[in-house]
């Protein structure tokens, strides 16, 4: 099965079970909202300690939630769970065990980034190596992710995990990873960049709410895609 065919198969779970994802993701959207409003709100109500005390709980559990969510998604597609989105204890431990691996790739490649930008800076190439570094960083990143990302629906669902492991199950499938990355993600990043750069977030509620959906929308078909291919590489080595 190809990546777009798999692709196609996640689009078409999405619309057949809306209601389910649109329950997964709604966390996600209010949080987005409140947090891409966050510039005038702070304009707003920087003297108001009790009301920034109470932005600052909301982004803390929007924060858990995007985790939460990425865990409800695979945990529907693999599992077909059903039950129990919004429960801040519902598999918390699953939850925080998935922040923690995502935190450690992400300081990784934060790592990466840092360097980039000090090699541009010593060399003083006015970004030009930067741009070009940064795009081979996401070529090694989406690489990475065609080997390693099995950890993240196997976490999901409770199995233990290893590095070992995941690239074992990956074999056969990393083209399949590495091709979703590239169709799904990498668009998005780059239209997610120049949409930032040229729009005021802060300035537009409607806009902020349909970029929040546009966001859960990609968001499922990205993580729902990876969970599908997980379950069809896991009834191809169970055979």
């Amino acid at each position: 099965m190809s990546a777009t065919l798999i692709i196609k198969e996640q689009f078409k779970h999405i619309i057949s079970n809306f209601k389910d994802y649109f329950l997964i993701a709604l966390p996600l959207i209010i949080g987005q909202v409140i947090v891409l409003q966050g510039e005038g709100i702070f304009d707003t109500y920087s003297d108001n300690y009790a009301f920034l005390a109470i932005y600052i709980l909301v982004v803390i559990l929007y924060v858990y939630y995007i985790f939460r969510f990425a865990v409800n998604l695979h945990r529907l597609v693999i599992l077909q769970e059903k039950n129990n989105y919004y429960s801040p204890l519902k598999q918390k431990k699953v939850t925080l065990f998935y922040f923690l691996y995502l935190l450690i790739y992400f300081l990784v490649m934060l790592l990466v980034i840092v360097l980039v930008q000090i090699i541009d800076g010593l060399l003083n190439a006015n970004y030009a190596i930067y741009a070009w570094l940064y795009l081979y960083i996401m070529i090694i990143v989406s690489f990475l992710y065609s080997i390693y990302g099995f950890i993240l629906p196997e976490i999901a669902i409770g199995n233990k995990v290893s590095l070992k492991s995941s690239r074992h199950k990956s074999k056969g499938y990393r083209k399949i990873l590495f091709y979703q990355f590239l169709i799904l993600y990498v668009p998005f990043w780059i239209f997610d960049r120049i949409v930032k750069t040229v729009v005021p977030v802060s300035d537009s509620l409607l806009f902020n709410f349909i970029y929040a959906i546009i966001f859960a929308f990609l968001t499922s078909l990205f993580i729902g895609s990876l969970s599908r291919t997980y379950l069809i590489a896991n009834e191809q080595n169970s055979e």
